[in-house]
């Protein structure tokens, strides 16, 4: 059996930035690295969205795109505490944010680095790995309290309790629907945590969370190919 995607056909990717304060620390060094602007707002909490397109299941591959790889750029892995809109609405106040979840689950926000557009720079096709499935909202007394882990190749990179969440859920709900409408079937990944590292071309990235299952998700060269 072949597992797809807990979520197809979202309207949206709402995915957050800025959510752990040792990965704005690390972040410092990589912008050094691979360049880009640094403004003062690019390492303030806020949302951004992702394109839907960019869903892939826990049994696809991380396809890298030819542009930026063939440009240098760095390719980095982002392993996030996701969740799912079951109940829609805007404007939710955060006192009734977990009525609107309908379950969690594992996403990895790929990511090339440098110059250009947050949702650009992480919206290319596979860019979204989600899975291994969906596990329902009941099932999880405490978001705030799971482990999040990475590893590239057996090398563990991530490796971070959710507990060290600068906006929490029901904040980002909050927020996040004082902007846009949230309706069912949206995707909220929550922020990276520290450890974000690059990946190429015939790697594998393992990644868990605590109650949610893992994925392993190969990384592959992409083609510029028309599909």
């Amino acid at each position: 059996m072949r597992l797809r995607a807990p979520v197809l056909n979202p309207g949206k990717i709402v995915a957050c930035a800025v959510n752990y304060a040792e990965h704005v620390a690390e972040m410092a060094s990589v912008h050094q690295r691979v360049g880009g602007d640094r403004p003062a707002w690019l390492m303030r909490f806020d949302v951004f969205l992702k394109a839907p397109s960019s869903i892939v299941g826990p049994a696809d591959a991380v396809v890298l795109p030819p542009v930026p790889v063939a440009e240098g750029r760095e390719i980095h892995h982002e392993s996030e505490l996701s969740f799912v809109i079951g109940k829609g609405g805007a404007n939710i106040p955060e006192r009734k944010a977990f009525d609107h979840i309908a379950g969690y689950t594992i996403g990895l926000d790929m990511t090339v680095r440098g110059e250009g557009d947050r949702s650009r720079r992480k919206s290319y096709n596979t860019f979204t790995p989600l899975g291994p499935w969906l596990t329902t909202a009941d099932e999880i007394a405490d978001p705030h309290a799971l482990r999040i882990t990475l590893s590239v190749n057996g090398e563990t990179r991530q490796d971070v309790d959710t507990a060290t969440m600068s906006m929490r859920i029901p904040a980002i709900v909050a927020y996040a629907s004082s902007v846009m409408r949230l309706d069912p079937g949206d995707v909220v990944l929550t922020g990276s945590p520290s450890g974000v590292g690059q990946v190429k071309a015939g790697d594998v990235i393992d990644t868990s969370i605590t109650g949610l299952g893992s994925m392993r998700i190969r990384v592959i060269p992409g083609s510029d190919q028309q599909v």
